[in-house]
């Protein structure tokens, strides 16, 4: 278990990999029970972790998202299967409150 992670996944539209940054647990660890690969621990481990950076890029797209430190995407950087770039600012209920291209 890592606060930082990488992925890759296969579907019908082609492949990608992904990059991950989680917040740092929120609270105590039990290290010795996560050593010991404790189902309960490990669970509770990864509640205490908030995603807050996303890297990825598919066929057709790349994109950065920051999330805040409740997990809400609030800035997502992206370039389209069009190539084109755009930057969207959210509030925390998701709600686009600016972006460039202007929309």
């Amino acid at each position: 278990l890592e606060a930082i992670g990488f992925s890759t996944y296969y579907d019908e539209n082609g492949q990608g990999a992904g990059f991950v940054i989680m917040d740092p647990p929120r609270g105590k660890v039990d290290v010795k029970k996560l050593n010991q690969d404790d189902p309960e621990e490990i669970e509770r481990f990864q509640a205490m972790m908030v995603q807050r950076v996303d890297l990825s890029v598919s066929m057709e797209k790349a994109g950065l998202t920051n999330y805040d430190r409740e997990g809400n995407p609030r800035i997502v950087i992206g370039v389209d299967e069009n190539d084109e770039p755009s930057v969207r600012l959210l509030d925390k209920d998701g709600r686009e409150i600016g972006s460039v291209p202007v929309r």
